[in-house]
């Protein structure tokens, strides 16, 4: 499923730049910034000055940051840390873009394969949707029947208690002992059937000459012989 999700993407893309070029770039653009502001504050949370604001747990959250710009009177480290707050910003802009331009792309290629459903180009997009979302169907339906069962089994404990002598007797002989029995019972005569069959077919092979057919032909070529005997000289 992973591999379909990436080539659904890609297929995807592909569909949305050309029905809308112009909002495809846009959110290839904040993607980038995204990446560019994003490997930035992993840099400068890097820094010694962001130690001393980082939690119990390491981690390095905005509010003991702004709270630090508000108290420090060094301007270099107020410009840093003010730095990291405009790069979280126009991160979480980006995204917010990103997430906007999707779902209006999302909403244009889903009317469009609607539209155009004998469109060649959007033959890709339109199989490799069929195919997630037969297999969401698949995790949905297993899922029901993974909760079936164990609701099955409940109900099947619950009724142990109340079971009779000759109830527990036929589920035991009747429905598990004897249904394993008749199985590899018919197993057996299978087998033993296909051996009993493989066997005729070579004896058949085997005597398939009759015998006084065999005794003419022994008969002749001994008397082959015997003639080619006498041209050589020997007594016969």
């Amino acid at each position: 499923k992973t591999d379909a999700g990436i080539a659904y993407r890609e297929a995807f893309d592909g569909v949305w730049q050309s029905l809308d070029p112009k909002s495809h770039a846009a959110c290839e653009t904040a993607m980038a910034s995204v990446e560019s502001e994003l490997a930035r504050m992993i840099t400068m949370a890097g820094d010694d000055r962001m130690i001393p604001l980082r939690d119990k747990r390491g981690r390095l959250t905005l509010k003991p940051i702004n709270d630090r710009i508000k108290k420090t009177d060094d301007t270099k480290e107020k410009k840093f840390l003010e730095s990291y707050v405009l790069a979280d910003q126009t991160m979480k802009t980006a995204r917010k873009q990103i997430k906007e331009l999707t779902e209006a792309a999302e909403t244009l290629v889903s009317k469009a394969l609607t539209d155009h459903p004998d469109e060649d180009s959007f033959s890709d997009l339109r199989v490799i949707t069929e195919y997630l979302r037969l297999g969401d169907e698949i995790t949905a339906t297993k899922a029901k029947i993974r909760e079936a069962e164990a609701a099955l089994d409940v109900l099947a404990y619950e009724k142990y208690p109340d079971l009779t002598e000759d109830e527990i007797k036929s589920l035991v002989v009747d429905d598990k002992w004897m249904t394993v029995l008749d199985s590899k019972i018919h197993g057996e005569m299978d087998r033993i059937s296909q051996s009993l069959a493989g066997r005729l077919k070579e004896l058949a092979e085997r005597y398939e000459t009759p015998m006084p057919q065999l005794v003419q032909r022994a008969t002749e070529f001994e008397n082959r012989v015997s003639k080619h005997l006498q041209r050589m000289g020997f007594p016969v």
